[in-house]
């Protein structure tokens, strides 16, 4: 049975929002909702998909990883689309002494066999002003309202 060469969408609904895709024959689609772009792709072939210098050939297998937020209110904090065999660390941390900013996000994806990674660092937050009066209370270095004082960079 010869192949159908025309693309196709592998799901029928946004993997971002959930929105039903709009049908087409490009070879790219751009859900209505939310905006984002998805490849449409071409049918794998019956049988050893991942042969040598075959369609599958050098793809990747990803997991769904959930990261939930268990020093807080317990529920799901984000989603990521991760490597199957890849490990992760981090997640929300918690610091109440910033309530402009209570909670943050930080963590790593990385592959255990390599050396390749994927990091998010912890938002920081600063404060600062020209307020003479307002540096005596709080000098450069100290804490306002859980934001370090510091200058903005030059």
């Amino acid at each position: 049975m010869p192949e159908d060469p025309t693309p196709r969408v592998i799901a029928e609904r946004c993997p971002q929002c959930g929105g039903d895709l709009p049908p087409g024959d490009g070879e790219e689609v751009e859900c209505r909702y939310c905006g984002s772009r998805l490849i449409r792709q071409r049918p794998l072939p019956r049988g050893d998909e991942r042969a040598e210098g075959g369609p599958g050939a050098g793809s990747m297998r990803l997991k769904m990883f959930s990261c939930v937020d268990s020093q807080g209110i317990g529920c799901e904090a984000f989603r990521l689309l991760i490597p199957r065999d890849w490990e992760f660390s981090g997640g929300v941390h918690w610091r109440l002494d910033n309530p402009a900013m209570p909670a943050v996000i930080a963590f790593q994806v990385r592959n255990p066999q390599g050396a390749e990674a994927f990091e998010v660092f912890p938002t920081l937050s600063f404060y600062w002003t020209n307020n003479p009066m307002v540096l005596m209370n709080f000098p450069l270095g100290s804490m306002y309202l859980g934001n370090e004082v510091r200058p903005p960079a030059a």
